[in-house]
């Protein structure tokens, strides 16, 4: 396919940056030519393969911040300068920074939408101008669909759910990797995030306190890790930023997404391609994506003696175990693979270039 497609994105970690990896490789292989602008921070984390990408680095503030922004809009207009058929950002931030470097061109523009936005008067100022300078918004998930026809209701949207490479989950049969101090004879919780309020692994913890003889693994990295750590019972291990996600996964028996808000959760569609069951928060994108008691146990948001209820039921329960495994793999065969996510995106960068 002859596209040259520029992506944009704001500073990112977790379901975001894996999102954008998966995407860009499967461009790639589509004979889409993909450059990235990004903070740097970003880009010197990506894999060997994308590394070799055209890069630049563009420091787009992960919070308001006019000067930045202004700085960071004129570094960006340099690298459209070069040519592209179109422009995808990702992230309310990320698609202010392009549409201010764009404004009043007619240069085709794409915004994929992650989390779930607050509704103050900033956010809904910001989309406005952004819809001004864009030719649609993708959304991973209904809920987040909906959240931005609230607030800019005449853009046009496309859900396009997050799309992982079920291949590269398939557990390995074997022992547990010895990256991490685990109870070889016990089994593991565990809880991969970022370590920020929304994520909720502070209420993780809070699990871990009610079932002692168990041990729980946190894998991410954040602005919380040191409170967190601080509030943490003896049971629980520290992992940090781990290179290999699929090291986590082999090391689990169930994974909780005890999030308080979710644009839509794609370690747990991980965790799902992993064959490994899920407790998750009823909330947002999650509970859209997973049905109680068939693919995931859903637990109301906040609701920690029930995350630990749940936890214990499947542990304990090897037909429901069992159940939710093979629920849960068919569930993301069926409607989360890279392949349609791909398909779908591809179906509108044609619509928006037809257009221009």
């Amino acid at each position: 396919m002859s596209l040259r497609l520029l992506m944009v994105v704001r500073p990112a970690s977790g379901g975001i940056r894996q999102h954008i990896i998966t995407l860009a490789r499967q461009l790639t292989r589509k004979g889409v030519t993909v450059a990235i602008a990004a903070p740097s921070t970003f880009l010197s984390t990506l894999p060997r393969d994308l590394a070799e990408l055209a890069s630049f680095p563009v420091e787009i503030a992960g919070s308001t911040n006019p000067a930045k922004d202004v700085l960071a809009a004129y570094h960006l207009t340099k690298v459209i300068a070069g040519g592209y058929d179109l422009i995808h950002s990702h992230g309310l931030r990320a698609g202010l920074v392009t549409s201010m470097s764009i404004s009043g061109q007619h240069v085709p523009h794409l915004v994929t939408f992650h989390n779930l936005l607050s509704t103050g008067l900033a956010t809904r100022s910001a989309l406005t101008f952004i819809a001004s300078c864009t030719q649609g918004f993708i959304a991973v998930s209904p809920a987040i669909a909906v959240s931005l026809k609230a607030m800019a209701p005449r853009i046009q949207r496309t859900v396009i759910p997050n799309g992982i490479p079920i291949a590269e989950f398939q557990r390995q049969p074997g022992a547990r990797p010895s990256v991490f101090e685990l109870d070889k004879n016990g089994p593991t919780v565990g809880c991969v995030a970022r370590l920020s309020k929304e994520k909720g692994v502070d209420l993780f913890l809070g699990v871990a306190r009610l079932i002692p003889d168990v041990h729980f693994l946190v894998a991410g990295d954040g602005p919380d890790l040191a409170m967190l750590q601080s509030l943490a019972p003896a049971n629980v291990e520290f992992a940090g930023r781990v290179a290999n996600v699929r090291d986590v996964y082999q090391a689990l028996d169930v994974l909780v997404v005890p999030s308080r808000s979710e644009g839509q959760g794609i370690v747990a569609l991980e965790a799902l391609a992993s064959g490994i069951p899920v407790v998750a928060s009823n909330v947002g994108g999650l509970a859209e994506m997973l049905t109680d008691k068939k693919t995931a146990l859903l637990v109301p948001v906040g609701d920690v003696p029930a995350i630990a209820q749940s936890v214990q039921h499947i542990l304990h329960n090897p037909v429901l175990r069992d159940l939710l495994i093979e629920n849960g793999r068919d569930l993301v065969a069926r409607l989360y693979s890279d392949d349609q996510m791909l398909t779908s995106t591809l179906t509108v960068y044609d619509s928006v270039q037809l257009v221009h």
